[in-house]
């Protein structure tokens, strides 16, 4: 038989002392995916056969060894030893940083072994890429390419990224720090992805027959009608995207009159200079 493996604060509280007792429950079971209520205790099971991450079933057997059987709402499950904890908190940053880093510092004098940091390290790249689905699948957008992946088809070092406060989120305050020319380097950036990522590309997929017409109106920039300004506008501008930061519409919205000095020659320059690799996977059936 195997138990339900406890982990989260419930789990801690047996080896350290928390300053308030924990109200939710959290498990890693081989049993579905589950998050529900029990006498208004939040209930959340991770299953350990999920595909995404695999380090889960590892934590699952090698919380069996624990000796430690405890009640619980959901049954008797065991508690995962201190060790395995260090692993998942280890794992789990950037997301929630705070609490992760309160629940590290309770367990600064729990050493881990080689083989387990290892798995701290592979755990942590999980929730990388899980970070970084969850954020862009929540927009319901089509997406031919990686949205990263397109920046450095544009700049093989973006600006957006000398500015991230994890995986996916910009800091306001490294962009404050940013000259005025990087500034606006990184949103003409943006602006250009999102016409690649929301005009281009799904047009020619879905007719590679008028790639070139699709081409022309992409950087057709005679005129305040055009893609490059749009997606600017889409950026800077009120009421435009819901799936970007609102301090930078403000900033885009305060600069908009210096943002429009040599950005269309810029568009056209970037447009020019995308690699052969991007148009390559393109048009790629």
């Amino acid at each position: 038989m195997k138990y339900p493996i406890l982990i989260g604060s419930q789990a801690l509280k047996f080896y350290k002392k928390l300053k308030t007792q924990p109200s939710d429950w959290d498990f890693i079971d081989n049993r579905d995916k589950a998050y529900f209520l029990i006498d208004g205790h939040k209930i959340d099971i991770v299953n350990s056969e999920e595909q995404s991450e695999p380090t889960n079933k590892i934590l699952f057997e090698l919380g069996q060894k624990s000796k430690l059987i405890v009640d619980t709402p959901i049954g008797k499950a065991k508690v995962m030893p201190v060790e395995l904890l260090k692993v998942l908190k280890l794992g789990s940053l950037p997301q929630n940083k705070l609490k992760h880093k309160k629940h590290l510092d309770l367990m600064k004098s729990v050493n881990l072994s080689t083989k387990l940091l290892k798995l701290a390290d592979k755990r942590s790249e999980e929730t990388k890429t899980r970070s970084k689905k969850q954020f862009f699948n929540k927009y319901k957008i089509t997406r031919f390419f990686d949205h990263d992946e397109l920046h450095t088809f544009l700049n093989k070092k973006p600006i957006y990224k000398t500015i991230l406060k994890d995986e996916v989120n910009i800091c306001p305050k490294k962009f404050n720090k940013l000259s005025l020319k990087n500034k606006k380097r990184l949103v003409y950036e943006e602006a250009f992805i999102l016409g690649l990522e929301r005009y281009l590309i799904p047009k020619v997929k879905q007719n590679e027959l008028l790639v070139n017409y699709y081409c022309n109106q992409f950087f057709k920039v005679d005129s305040n009608d055009d893609v490059s300004v749009y997606w600017l506008n889409k950026l800077c501008l009120k009421n435009g995207l819901k799936d970007h930061p609102i301090w930078l519409q403000k900033w885009g919205y305060a600069h908009y009159n210096e943002l429009l000095k040599g950005y269309k020659a810029w568009w056209i320059k970037s447009f020019d200079g995308l690699p052969e690799g991007f148009w390559a996977r393109l048009l790629k059936e």
